[in-house]
């Protein structure tokens, strides 16, 4: 979940959380890149306290302070964040983290690392990220094939 994409299309970041558990999400995303601490703190809160009510998990993207501020259930971390071992020491054993990964290698580290999911790039091109990288079919498998051991998550849509 995204508030500036959110904005972008008429509705609150509350809103989004609600219709995403609505049409059965498992788990929830907060990804706020380019909000305030402060504001980005409230968000959580309020997307928190509505995952709660469902048994839905919040993990955070990128930002492990806001993630142990409002207890959320975990963190996702890019390949220039915190490390997922360092992520892991900070938030326990019982937090969920995950990292994006784009290579076997990235994927391998995230394993040793105590990750529970990786990110595995885009499968379709998606607006929501200026950096619109998307990664081959063929690729996915080569990063999913070495980390059976992990979940995987893909992102982007198939706007066809």
């Amino acid at each position: 979940m995204d508030s500036g994409m959110n904005k972008k299309w008429g509705r609150s970041i509350t809103d989004a959380v609600k219709a995403a558990i609505e049409g059965s999400a498992t788990i929830i995303q907060l990804r706020e890149k380019d909000a305030d601490t402060g504001d980005f703190l409230e968000a959580a809160r309020a997307c928190l306290k509505i995952c709660r009510l469902h048994g839905v998990p919040l993990v955070v993207n990128d930002r492990i302070d806001i993630a142990l501020a409002c207890d959320a259930d975990g963190v996702h971390e890019g390949q220039s964040d915190m490390p997922a071992h360092v992520a892991r020491t900070l938030l326990g054993p019982e937090k969920i983290i995950g990292v994006s990964c784009k290579t076997q290698q990235h994927a391998q580290q995230a394993w040793r690392d105590g990750a529970n999911y990786i990110g595995c790039g885009r499968v379709y091109p998606t607006n929501t990220k200026a950096n619109n990288f998307t990664i081959a079919l063929f690729d996915r498998e080569c990063v999913t094939t070495e980390t059976k051991r992990l979940h995987t998550v893909q992102t982007g849509r198939n706007e066809q």
